[in-house]
């Protein structure tokens, strides 16, 4: 028996209990401190305790975001908590402060605790105070009416804002208000994905698995299977789930780290127990419960019902990246052939294909089920393939499960490749991109991007005029490190179209819009684009025409683009403005 396995079961949501991923409860196993993974902010927290420098600190963000385990790596830091010791709703030290959740705080006391955290600094201690929105507006709200007799409607509507404003972001700068200095950081701004490899590492320590290499049951365990393999592959299973998740990020369905660690475990564990191993017997456990399945929440080939309770998992199935036809579906399905995988998943998929495949002496004689079945089985072995499959780049894969610029996003983002080299990359697909929008074939080389007056819809048009020309070499895109203090990535960038000094020549260029410049480069028809990238379309288009409206286009003329069988011609006419007639330039 393993008592660690039951400790992971209790991250999982699949039986719809979380009480036991809370951080309150899980700080008091003695498996905590062997799996918790510390963060940036937890220590520069404490070190500003360590080094007299005290810091009011407020920190805010969604739920499982890890808000209570930075309280707990800060305390243990600084010796101040012991293992499995639970934490108080508010305690002071000599040296530090701290409000568990504000929440938690009768309503009539939490504008005097937010004054005892604000004033900390003043005493010779540090503060750290974990809220939500509700009660931190409240609070601040109370405290500038307390501190201003002549406080207006105007002056609470302009203090909520500039709270929220500052709630918004995990920007690195000192805050202040009504003569306090703060931090306020929101925790739900920050780049968590990373802790999905961190957390995983931890927890496949071989110390904490060690009673599962003499069970008797080792052979047919999927738990252990499950440890073995993924320990064996890590790399190769952290290309697909890494990437998942920062999918999921870049298309704001970011992920809390409880959710990422509940994902994790289900799919390693299976949701099953030591004690229902010992008991059950499988026709193909190792399959049915195999990491693979399971991180995608099926059982074999049949989806699982309550893994629907797993965030991570409603999103996956919602992508159905098993159904997508892959590169190499040839091979694997009319071939046969499961070479792609390392031998002991190749002889595993096989016996599972053996077991499940009918022979018949007609197609006529073929079931529909059986087809059915057929289709199920393919989409299992697209999902061994995503995790476990060899490929010779984890490009290779990135692209085909989230999109064609996936790679290369997540590359910059994560500052992986060279900046110079992936910026340069990404002006061509964006310029390419909008040449196709705008006249409907790919750019000539040398030519400037015209921006065109078109009709709504996609019909095509054989004549445009242009507005303005936009020349490829004024296309300046940056990759700015955007790292702080707070953030537990080794580095962190954006994309940025640079048109200008002021703040409002700056477009980000996200992921989605990536995939809309490969969209179009492709030739791709899509017709349900979101609103938000519509909206950034529509953006990108009038910034750059504000910027070259005027570039090599008169306002005494008219320059139109004309399709022909030959190609698209260029035409200029000059106005005659007394005479009110056009002439061929």
């Amino acid at each position: 028996m393993n008592d660690f396995v039951a400790y992971l079961n209790s991250f999982s949501s699949a039986s719809g209990d979380t009480t036991g991923s809370l951080a309150e409860k899980q700080v008091c196993s003695a498996y905590y401190n062997k799996v918790k993974v510390d963060r940036k902010l937890g220590s520069h927290i404490a070190d500003c305790v360590r080094k007299h420098d005290h810091q009011a600190f407020i920190l805010t963000g969604h739920a499982g975001d890890g808000k209570t385990s930075i309280l707990v790596q800060v305390l243990r830091d600084l010796g101040l908590l012991q293992e499995q010791e639970g934490l108080a709703v508010e305690k002071e030290y000599p040296n530090f402060y701290y409000v568990k959740d504000m929440s938690e705080i009768p309503e009539g006391k939490q504008q005097e605790v937010l004054e005892k955290a604000l004033t900390a600094p003043q005493k010779g201690k540090s503060s750290l105070l974990i809220s939500n929105t509700g009660p931190l507006l409240s609070a601040f709200q109370h405290l500038a009416e307390k501190r201003n007799e002549n406080f207006t409607g105007e002056d609470r509507t302009k203090l909520q804002s500039q709270v929220l404003q500052w709630m918004d972001t995990s920007e690195e700068q000192e805050r202040e208000l009504e003569g306090y200095r703060f931090w306020v950081v929101n925790i739900a701004r920050i780049d968590n994905v990373v802790f999905a490899g961190r957390i995983l590492e931890r927890i496949l320590d071989k110390e904490l698995w060690t009673p599962c290499c003499s069970c008797e049951k080792a052979d047919v365990c999927p738990i252990w299977n499950n440890v073995q393999t993924v320990t064996t592959y890590f790399d190769r299973v952290m290309v697909f789930v890494e990437g998942f998740y920062r999918y999921l990020y870049a298309y704001d369905h970011r992920l809390t780290i409880r959710q990422m660690i509940s994902h994790i475990t289900y799919a390693l564990t299976a949701g099953l127990t030591c004690e229902v191993v010992k008991r059950k017997k499988w026709a193909e456990p190792l399959f049915n419960f195999h990491f693979a399945n399971r991180f995608f929440g099926y059982e074999g080939i049949s989806p699982v019902r309550d893994a629907g309770q797993i965030e991570g998992i409603v999103q996956l199935r919602q992508l159905h990246l098993d159904g997508l036809a892959l590169q190499n579906d040839y091979t694997l399905f009319v071939n046969r052939d499961y070479n792609c995988f390392p031998e002991s998943l190749s002889v595993l998929l096989s016996r599972a294909y053996r077991k499940r495949k009918k022979y018949y002496r007609s197609p006529e004689d073929e079931t529909a089920a059986a087809r059915q079945d057929e289709g199920n089985f393919r989409k299992a072995v697209r999902r061994f393939w995503y995790l476990f499959g060899k490929v010779e780049r984890k490009e290779d894969v990135l692209d085909q499960a989230f999109g064609e610029g996936f790679a290369l996003y997540q590359s910059v983002i994560t500052g992986k490749n060279s900046p110079d080299s992936t910026a340069k990359e990404i002006r061509d697909r964006l310029f390419k991109a909008m040449y196709i929008k705008n006249v409907g074939t790919m750019p000539p080389s040398g030519e400037p991007l015209p921006l065109t007056l078109r009709r709504g819809g996609d019909q095509p048009q054989s004549v445009l005029l242009v507005l303005a020309l936009v020349p490829k070499s004024k296309l300046k895109v940056e990759t700015p490190n955007c790292m702080s203090v707070f953030e537990d990535m080794e580095v962190r960038r954006r994309i940025v179209l640079n048109l200008g000094s002021r703040q409002s020549d700056q477009f980000e260029i996200t992921l989605p819009m990536l995939h809309y410049f490969a969209d179009q480069i492709s030739g791709s028809v899509e017709w349900s684009y979101s609103p938000a990238l519509t909206h950034g379309i529509a953006r990108l288009e009038a910034l750059l025409l504000a910027k070259f409206r005027d570039e090599d286009v008169q306002e005494d003329e008219l320059l139109v683009l004309v399709s022909t069988t030959g190609g698209v011609d260029k035409k200029r006419y000059a106005i005659d403005k007394d005479g009110g007639k056009l002439s061929l330039g």
